[in-house]
């Protein structure tokens, strides 16, 4: 859900696609306004702060399922 007071401003966003092989890539896709930052201000990182991600993805396979 995308609230226009609080995305579109000039703080960059880190997501899940932006974190690569220990590096952050610093091609943003979203940014947020100052209002947006203060909602989510206790997620700000700091200096030697160390950001984990886990992507997990489920293949299912259902044999007998109708068409």
């Amino acid at each position: 859900m995308a609230v226009d007071e609080y995305y579109g401003g000039n703080i960059p966003l880190i997501k899940t696609n932006n974190l690569h092989e220990n590096t952050i890539s610093t091609i943003f896709f979203d940014y947020l306004t100052p209002k947006g930052n203060a909602l989510i201000s206790r997620t700000e990182l700091a200096k030697d702060d160390i950001i984990t991600t886990s992507v997990v993805s489920e293949t299912r396979y259902f044999p007998h399922s109708k068409k």
